[in-house]
């Protein structure tokens, strides 16, 4: 496993190779805890992959930090995973968080949804703008899962509905499940613009740290020039 400090150079490079490099976001991590999660908890794969995501958050986050969000039954806001405290974290997580045996995703979408649609509007145009005004940073989410949800209409509905926000949804599919529904949501019309990528890997431990972070950025820099050029984002 790459030092930290190695995983924010190497995410730096697929940064700069994609011209997104200097770009700011709010990197937000959704992790599955469900029950047929745990043994990527017990193996460590699960720490390994927020410390690989670290790399991006340090190199994009206004705070060089990943926001961690957990979902199965229920979803849960958990913390801030950064450089000083990110040894253990996971650990540390499910130390006050259980698994949970069944797995729903609008929840912890909800969460999300909620936190990054908060606008601080001052002055006048508080009383007076019609819509929000455009943020100048958008949500990164990765969002982490192993497997199929029950509640399909409701992420839907909120896949929809957030695609004139600024907020970008890449969903990983980890295990050999057959994840339809997210490429579905990775397919699916009637949104304002697409606002959502996805891909699956066997093995996290099987994919180098600069091929994971390639794939994970793979729509994101699209999304940023359609969000601008739509006024979703500044």
């Amino acid at each position: 496993m790459s030092s930290l400090i190695d995983l924010s150079k190497k995410a730096k490079v697929v940064l700069e190779k994609k011209k997104v490099f200097g770009e700011k976001a709010q990197v937000i991590v959704a992790l599955d805890i469900s029950g047929s999660m745990s043994h990527l908890y017990s193996n460590g794969t699960v720490q390994e992959l927020a410390d690989r995501l670290l790399g991006i958050g340090m190199n994009m986050d206004l705070d060089k930090s990943i926001d961690i969000y957990a979902f199965g039954e229920r979803s849960h806001e958990v913390g801030e995973a950064k450089e000083s405290n990110h040894q253990g974290f996971v650990s540390n997580m499910m130390r006050k968080l259980s698994f949970e045996w069944s797995t729903n995703y609008a929840g912890v979408m909800q969460k999300v949804i909620d936190k990054s649609s908060v606008k601080k509007a001052t002055g006048l145009g508080k009383f007076f703008s019609k819509k929000p005004e455009a943020p100048d940073v958008p949500t990164l989410v990765f969002f982490i899962t192993d497997g199929d949800n029950h509640d399909k209409a409701a992420a839907e509905k909120l896949i929809k509905e957030s695609s004139n926000q600024a907020i970008f949804w890449q969903f990983v599919g980890i295990g050999n499940a057959s994840f339809n529904f997210l490429q579905k949501l990775d397919d699916m019309g009637g949104r304002f613009i697409d606002n959502a990528n996805f891909f699956a890997v066997d093995d996290l431990r099987n994919i180098t740290d600069e091929e994971l972070y390639e794939r994970l950025l793979n729509e994101f820099p699209q999304w940023i020039t359609e969000a601008r050029s739509k006024n979703i984002l500044k």
